[in-house]
């Protein structure tokens, strides 16, 4: 069986527990949401699979 389980990610933060999920089989992250955009910069420079969809404010 290869369905991953998707994660949507609520206060983000730089995304270090969503890394923990997409690193560990089963899961992938398909949605974030960040509100303090600085923390959604990280984010984005810390993270880049090409699938995880970032909602900004």
């Amino acid at each position: 069986m290869k369905d991953k389980v998707g994660i949507f990610s609520f206060f983000s933060g730089a995304g270090f527990l969503d890394l923990g999920f997409d690193t560990t089989a089963g899961f992938e992250t398909d949605f974030v949401n960040e509100f303090h955009a600085p923390f959604m910069e990280i984010y984005k420079g810390a993270i880049d699979n090409g699938f995880t969809r970032f909602a900004e404010a």
